[in-house]
């Protein structure tokens, strides 16, 4: 018999015959990867923070029919091996397989037990429905069913008497209908009252402003006229937060002419306009917080104007309106300028000039600017609204992340702003998506503490045309086109074959969707971020942990991450969990410092510096002077993060290598630590196209 995963389940399961279950069981003693498979089996059945596979997946090893085919052995034999595949790699679909097999072998293994009192009552039902539909014709009561007159055995005189119809198996159809009209009678009375009531208090109020008793006050009509509205087509009237008066007021109707100049244009039926809500001007300039407290990422460093102008040439003061969050099933986090915290925003939330916003991984939220443009955060992007010039809408100050910007119908101008540069184009179509990349490259066995890491900014034209500026003169730049910020347009690769996968979508695995709509449940607008994802990386959904450690990150908090590198049930993260760290070292040498200090709070000043020490990676030449053979070494370290760091060194050093499980004690993954040290002794563990 040959050694399969299906094989191997049922030999765990003791259901073969007795000299297949000796061959098998000497097959897999035999073999070092059958006896870690074993052992794996019987972990992942018994770890209760495992993430189940989807109940509406699609796929082979997504689908439950596709497992339920696999363990009845009635799967096409060309899709056994691909099944099996999934198994091997996904611990989840192991364990459903594992798991199911065990069940049904429980399940199955016995007959069904159904006592004589069930199968009397189950032979009486079909008696009782023919009676019970006669008596409901007649209008009469239900009879109890005389003797029976299916050929069962007698019960014995020992069991219980069978029990009596129910009473309300015994209320005719008749009642039951007239119950239901009764309800139905009282429902639409009740939604009669609510339309009466909302048009007589809609009359009122019209009859009572035109006799002038509830009139508009002066002042709250002359600030309607100068406040330029913000219209968003489609919008319900009832899903508007209008804004507190002093007084009270009512709107113009629609096809009236507001009184004065500038006032409130006419707008279709059924959609109001949204004004912005007057802010009152604050003197001085938008100076950034003091010192960073201790957990929070730097401001980005870009001089702020005192005030610019909005696009109707009025004065734009820190702190106007200039958009709304538009997408409230997204997270989007704003932080405070003075205590350095973040909240998220709730649906409809103003964004204003000098907010500091963060999408964190995972979610892609929306914002619709008051000039047209609308823009869309990438998850893991902080951006920053800054005053923008005379007459244009609010420059866009990029930290890092991807930011997509579309245009307004009119076209139109947009400043950018990315590490101390400054760039403006204009829009020369109405709808054009112009897509922003900026990541900070930290250099292998640089310290991030000392040397600032280079900042790497890509442009791209996905849809219509923008001017560009250029040496001489604006270049139009058409889609699809793609070059580096600070390259000459001109001379720049454009246009491109194909544009980044993340420009149209966002590129979500289905275990990272349920995490995120199960993170974006829990995090509330009125609670700090802080305190909630501290809470949830210790929850007991393993995706969510995962998803919360690496959006702690993003929000200055780096305890977390070195915890999760020695939990081994985020072991499918571990890589993810480092490049997010390592980028969050790149972004300045103080958050370098922050990092590096949680991890002599968590694992003490020895073992701290030398974890510390390997996300900065390697040069060549530090791994001559001896880090390759320390990083070996480590491969058989008695902590799990050392292993960790050490072979994701190792991977991203040469780009591949011998299969290592770091989750695994050192007794069991000797054969591919014995396969790396001979790699070592070879010179072999260097960076692609260096190694001697």
């Amino acid at each position: 018999m040959r050694l399969t995963l299906r094989t191997m389940l049922a030999y765990l399961d003791e259901i073969l015959e007795p000299n297949d279950h000796a061959d098998i069981g000497n097959k897999i003693k035999g073999s070092e990867f059958a006896r870690e498979l074993v052992d794996r089996v019987r972990d992942v059945i018994r770890r209760p923070r495992l993430a189940a596979p989807p109940v509406l997946g699609r796929g082979i090893g997504q689908d439950a029919n596709s497992a339920a085919e696999y363990l009845d052995n009635t799967m096409p034999a060309d899709q056994v091996a691909e099944f099996e595949k999934v198994c091997l790699e996904s611990d989840a679909q192991l364990a459903e397989a594992a798991a199911s097999h065990q069940v049904l072998t429980l399940v199955l293994g016995r007959p069904a037990d159904v006592s004589q009192v069930s199968r009397e009552r189950m032979y009486r039902i079909p008696e009782l429905m023919a009676q019970q539909t006669e008596a409901a014709v007649a209008n009469q009561p239900v009879t109890p069913p005389p003797v029976v007159k299916h050929p069962t055995p007698p019960l014995a005189p020992s069991e219980p008497a069978l029990a009596v119809v129910p009473d309300y198996l015994r209320e005719s159809a008749r009642s039951r209908r007239r119950a239901r009209l009764a309800w139905l009678v009282l429902l639409l009375a009740l939604v009669g009252a609510a339309v009466a009531t909302a048009f007589w208090a809609g009359w009122f109020d019209s009859a009572t402003a035109e006799e002038g008793g509830l009139g508009e006050s002066p002042r709250w009509a002359a600030e309607r006229a100068s406040a330029p509205p913000l219209v968003e087509p489609g919008l319900p009237a009832a899903g508007l937060e209008q804004p507190e008066l002093d007084s009270p007021s009512t709107l113009p109707e629609a096809n009236e002419e507001p009184a004065g100049e500038g006032g409130l244009e006419p707008v279709d039926e059924g959609i109001l306009p949204l004004r912005l809500p007057e802010v009152a001007e604050q003197p001085g300039e938008l100076e950034p917080p003091g010192p960073e407290p201790t957990g929070s990422l730097p401001m980005a460093d870009a001089e702020t104007p005192e005030v610019a102008e909005t696009p109707d040439g009025v004065p734009m003061a820190s702190g106007a309106q200039v958009g709304i969050f538009v997408s409230g099933e997204e997270v989007l986090l704003r932080q405070n300028s003075q205590t350095g915290d973040w909240q998220r925003l709730p649906p409809r939330e103003a964004i204003r000039v000098g907010d500091r916003l963060l999408a964190l991984p995972t979610f892609r939220p929306t914002i619709s600017l008051s000039d047209g443009r609308t823009l869309q955060l990438d998850g893991g992007t902080v951006l920053t609204l800054q005053p923008g010039e005379a007459g244009q809408g609010p420059s866009l100050a990029l930290q890092y992340g991807r930011l997509l910007v579309i245009g307004g119908a009119q076209g139109g101008p947009c400043r950018l702003l990315v590490d101390q540069q400054e760039v403006q184009f204009q829009f020369g179509e109405s709808n054009t998506t112009v897509a922003v990349e900026v990541r900070r490259r930290l250099v292998d066995g640089a310290d991030p503490e000392a040397e600032p890491a280079s900042v790497v900014a890509q442009v791209y034209v996905a849809n219509g045309m923008i001017n560009w500026p250029a040496p001489d003169e604006a270049v139009m730049v058409k889609a699809p086109a793609s070059w580096g910020l600070t390259d000459d347009v001109t001379v720049a690769e454009q246009p491109v074959e194909s544009l980044p996968a993340w420009i149209d979508m966002k590129q979500l695995s289905l275990t990272e969707n349920r995490a995120s709509q199960a993170l974006a449940a829990l995090l509330q607008s009125d609670r700090s971020i802080a305190l909630s994802l501290a809470e949830l990386v210790e929850g007991r959904r393993l995706e969510v942990r995962g998803l919360a450690v690496r959006c702690s990150v993003h929000i200055g908090q780096f305890g977390p991450f070195v915890t999760a590198l020695a939990d081994t049930d985020q072991r499918g993260m571990w890589s993810a969990h480092v490049e997010t760290l390592r980028h969050a070292l790149a972004l300045d040498p103080s958050v370098a410092t922050q990092v590096r200090q949680a991890f002599l709070r968590k694992r003490g000043a020895e073992n701290g510096e030398a974890l510390y020490r390997m996300l900065w990676s390697y040069s060549d030449q530090q791994l001559i002077d001896g880090a390759d053979e320390q990083l070996v070494a480590y491969l058989d370290h008695e902590y799990d993060d050392f292993r960790v760091l050490a072979f994701w060194n190792l991977k991203h050093v040469t780009g591949k290598g011998p299969e290592y499980r770091p989750e695994f004690s050192p007794t069991r993954h000797q054969h591919s630590v014995r396969r790396w040290k001979e790699r070592l002794e070879a010179g072999q563990i260097r960076h692609p196209g260096d190694a001697s």
